[in-house]
């Protein structure tokens, strides 16, 4: 395919919290990152110590993370 490149660029843009940390030292976190200099977005995933590979995770708008808390809200005081 001309013109493709298989780079993929990301940067933490703010690291908002560290939910958990398991044995082998990956940290299950909710950041603002940009993915392949695209607009950041918040970011749940586990990320090992130096912050270089990160596992599958989710990102989603400020609006869908409003959305998932007020369910969690909801949830949890059910």
């Amino acid at each position: 395919m001309a013109g493709f490149t298989n780079t993929f660029e990301f940067k933490i843009i703010e690291h908002i919290s560290k939910v958990s940390e398991n044995k082998n030292g990956w940290t299950l976190e909710l950041n603002l990152v940009s993915f392949n200099g695209e607009p950041a977005n918040y970011d749940i995933r586990r990320w090992d110590k130096s912050h270089t590979r990160m596992s599958k995770g989710i990102t989603m708008s400020k609006d869908e993370l409003k959305n998932l808390y007020l369910s969690i809200e909801e949830y949890i005081e059910g």
